[in-house]
């Protein structure tokens, strides 16, 4: 989890970004709460674990 941390904050370090690489990041962070998202619902449905 720590790992994760860092990367975040490596992400948002920089007081400018100009407008691509914003849009760069957002993507990322929604592509990861997504796939986070999955993983959650699927440990969830998969009981039998």
């Amino acid at each position: 989890m720590l790992e994760v941390i860092t990367m975040f904050n490596g992400l948002f370090n920089n007081t400018y970004i100009n407008w691509e690489d914003y849009k760069a990041k957002i993507s990322f962070l929604d592509e990861f709460n997504w796939q986070q998202s999955v993983r959650k619902e699927n440990m969830r449905n998969s009981k039998g674990f």
